[in-house]
């Protein structure tokens, strides 16, 4: 009965305006089979970013070339608001 919720405190992978090369894909569950709360990528550092249940897959992708430092991320679990949740989405 619980939710993921996943925070950033930094963000530094390679900058393209699509995420072609590094990026990390957020999914809302536990396969690249549910939806996808975002793609990111670049230093600019996503928003928190929330499940609908008490899964969550993150997916980081790099090639060989440009890179950054990564990413420093922090999770909890927390109950849904009882009138709804809300969901942020973020899209690179």
């Amino acid at each position: 009965s619980h939710v993921v919720m996943l925070s950033f405190r930094l963000f530094d992978m390679e900058a393209d305006p699509t995420c072609r090369y590094d990026y990390l894909d957020v999914y809302n569950g536990h396969s690249r089979l549910v939806q996808k709360l975002g793609r990111f990528c670049g230093t600019f550092r996503p928003g928190a970013l929330i499940s609908t249940s008490n899964t969550m897959m993150l997916e980081m992708v790099s090639d060989d070339a440009t890179g950054g430092r990564g990413f420093l991320a922090s999770f909890n679990a927390g109950k849904p608001h009882m009138e709804g949740l809300y969901i942020l989405v973020f899209i690179c």
